[in-house]
């Protein structure tokens, strides 16, 4: 998506239109080597700052028809100082190892944020996430991964293949933390009810720890009441299981 604070100016009849004469201007070429251009560059980058001013936006001297490859290799410097110098700012393992485009063709870090939603079995972990994710975002889920290998439903994969899920989920969790994930926002749900596990993850991730606070006694209702659930005397027990274990 573009960035917030652009999404009104490239959606703007103005901007498709100098767009396009400056594309028809450069005969559709890359001006950079030559190649079929597909978008358009701003050679002073577009920003808050500048944005209203005219020449800089829509202002032909400011603007060149690009190959999205050399667009690419305009922006990735640029980003890239931007990026390490606010790692340095927060004295925080760099967060962005590759780039992407949004829809508007502008080259943009992938950021990499990093989201631990924790809690109870029948919580809403799941719920919380699928309302708040994009496009493109990942989501690691034991549950999801155990579900994946075998085709079954959520409460009906074996125990057989937990172990298997488990190393598949920690492969994740080693991509996670290397930062090798083409995804803005990395969603982990799990149920970490020890404090220290907990904290161990969000130190191995760099990511938010988010606790789904529900009661004991509303996440044994939602089982109770969810048609989709099987066993829910298994679910239950889980539960129980889990305030067993819970320290905050």
């Amino acid at each position: 998506m573009a960035r917030d604070f652009a999404k009104k100016f490239y959606r703007s009849e103005e901007w498709q239109r100098v767009r396009g004469y400056i594309l028809r201007r450069d005969n559709y070429l890359c001006v950079y080597c030559g190649e079929p251009a597909e978008e358009v560059h701003h050679i002073i980058h577009l920003n808050r700052g500048n944005i209203d001013n005219k020449d800089i936006a829509v202002g032909e001297d400011n603007l060149v028809s690009v190959c999205r490859n050399c667009h690419f290799e305009k922006h990735r410097e640029d980003i890239r100082k931007k990026v390490i110098e606010s790692n340095k700012k927060r004295k925080e393992p760099p967060v962005s190892n590759g780039y992407r485009f949004d829809d508007n063709g502008q080259v943009v870090p992938v950021t990499n944020k990093v989201c631990i939603v924790w809690g109870s079995p029948g919580s809403g972990k799941t719920t919380y996430v699928n309302s708040r994710m994009n496009d493109g975002d990942m989501v690691i889920d034991l549950d999801l991964i155990k579900q994946a290998i075998s085709m079954q439903g959520k409460t009906e994969t074996s125990d057989s293949l937990l172990d298997t899920a488990l190393r598949l989920r920690d492969l994740l969790y080693d991509l996670t933390a290397k930062r090798e994930v083409d995804a803005e926002t990395i969603w982990v749900v799990a149920g970490l009810p020890n404090k220290k596990e907990r904290e161990q993850l969000s130190k191995r991730l760099n990511g938010e720890l988010i606790h789904i606070n529900t009661s004991m006694e509303e996440c044994i209702r939602r089982v109770r009441t969810d048609e989709e659930r099987k066993d829910k005397d298994k679910q239950i027990e889980l539960i129980k299981k889990w305030w067993g274990m819970y320290n905050g």
